[in-house]
């Protein structure tokens, strides 16, 4: 509202509203700040948008071109005939990043791959299994003779493993191109076998009856020599464990951006009637409170929903949870005590980054390289380690663990600092107000 100041004795008279299209001098001056503090704004929030959907769509940009950083390890312990057409079918296949093996760097055991994929070293093992070229010239053979019966159909030769849990698009950009691969491998092998009957039918010179009904009977085994068998060593088991280990930390952020506003909306008052460092570790103290009664719902609802069992998981999950709740807290804090008016949009771009580069869609490895920098920051970890509490994934938890103490301590000791900085400018200003207002009053009474 417009205000002139009109002398009658001690009386201020207050002008009635006018129209923004007024022409008097002082609503000229307000339009001109107006529209000048409505460009300003204007052009901050189109820089803000451009930026969020740059980076936001940005990390999903042609992630089939870059499948090749998701690697898988082959090894081929069989070593004969179909160990060689199994590795010669994926060298020609550029689907994925293929890691080749030989069967010694296991010391020739099988069950060292499951602990590849299960610490997270490559995405996805497959193998052969030693025997196999020998198992199927044992079935071949035996047509030849009266006591033929057919072990290949019955016995998978090729074990596919993989993580389900650590990312909810392995089943697209692992699993589908591997099975692809697989039943390739068996149809080439197939017809590489019954050429090779053929040819042997054609030069034996037994044409018994009992080799006539052997060799339309072992047909049907031939036609799929090489079944495979997969092992998901934690499967992502609900939909709700999926939402909760990725958009969950999303709400998460959300309640902590509440949490700073009504904080500093109910201790901001108090600046000049209480000392600057009671009010800090208020809000220092009340912060760790509501966190931890925050941390405890999310874990409970995620881990009821999910149909995880409590026992041995909530009392970690829940102690997890409370430091990166404290650490959104932090970081919501320091950006809005210092960045102002201007918060908003420093904050929405950090959470959009954070998003972007959570692996909460794609791995990060199918995303370009300025998005490995998710790798640094809160989001990240909180995914990462919300999967292994609850789908049992992949997970390196102290580094995750460390990389949000290193936040939360390394913000801290910044907010410490800037809220008291800020803390007493605010308390000066109060304090020369009121004295300036006590002078005024002083001269009043004395006039």
């Amino acid at each position: 509202m417009l205000r002139q100041s009109v002398n009658n004795g001690k009386d201020v008279l207050p002008l009635p509203p006018q129209h923004i299209w007024a022409s008097d001098p002082r609503t000229s001056a307000i339009r001109r700040t107006l529209l000048l503090r409505w460009a300003i704004i204007s052009i901050s929030v189109w820089i803000v948008c451009f930026l969020v959907y740059l980076i936001f769509y940005g990390a999903s940009r042609y992630p089939e071109r870059l499948t090749k950083h998701l690697h898988v390890i082959l090894v081929d312990f069989d070593q004969e005939q179909a160990g060689t057409v199994f590795l010669q079918a994926f060298k020609g296949n550029p689907a994925l990043g293929w890691i080749y093996r030989s069967p010694a760097y296991y010391q020739n055991d099988p069950d060292r791959l499951i602990h590849e994929v299960n610490d997270g070293n490559v995405w996805a093992a497959v193998y052969i299994k030693a025997g196999t070229t020998q198992l199927i010239n044992s079935t071949i053979n035996s047509i030849f003779t009266t006591t033929y019966e057919s072990t290949v159909p019955l016995n998978p030769t090729i074990t596919f493993i993989y993580d389900e849990g650590r990312s909810i698009s392995v089943p697209f950009y692992i699993i589908q191109p591997i099975t692809n691969a697989l039943m390739g491998i068996s149809a080439r092998y197939s017809a590489i076998l019954l050429n090779q009957l053929n040819q042997r039918l054609l030069s034996s010179s037994n044409g018994s009856i009992v080799l006539s009904i052997n060799s339309v009977l072992i047909g049907p085994a031939l036609s799929n020599p090489l079944r495979y068998t997969v092992l998901n060593i934690h499967p992502a088991f609900s939909y709700a464990g999926t939402i909760g280990t990725t958009l969950g930390y999303l709400f998460l952020w959300v309640i902590a951006v509440a949490h700073v506003g009504l904080t500093i909306g109910i201790t901001s008052p108090l600046i000049g009637k209480f000392k600057i460092i009671d009010i800090i570790l208020f809000r220092l103290f009340y912060g760790l409170f509501q966190g931890l009664i925050f941390a405890i719902i999310f874990s409970l609802c995620v881990l009821w929903f999910t149909g995880a069992p409590l026992h041995g998981i909530f009392v970690r999950y829940w102690l997890f949870n409370w430091l990166a709740i404290m650490t959104a807290i932090a970081i919501n804090g320091t950006v809005t005590i210092s960045f102002g008016d201007f918060a908003e949009f420093v904050l929405l771009i950090f959470l959009v980054l954070n998003l972007a580069t959570g692996a909460n869609i794609i791995p990060l490895e199918l995303s370009s390289r300025f998005y490995r920098i998710g790798y640094g920051l809160p989001l990240y970890q909180c995914m990462s380690a919300g999967k292994h509490f609850v789908f049992g994934s992949f997970t390196h938890l102290s580094l995750n663990v460390g990389v949000l103490l290193a936040w939360y301590f390394g913000i801290l000791g910044f907010i410490l600092v800037i809220t008291y900085y800020r803390g007493k400018k605010q308390e000066q200003k109060l304090l020369e107000k009121q004295r300036n207002g006590e002078e005024s009053e002083e001269k009043e009474n004395v006039d």
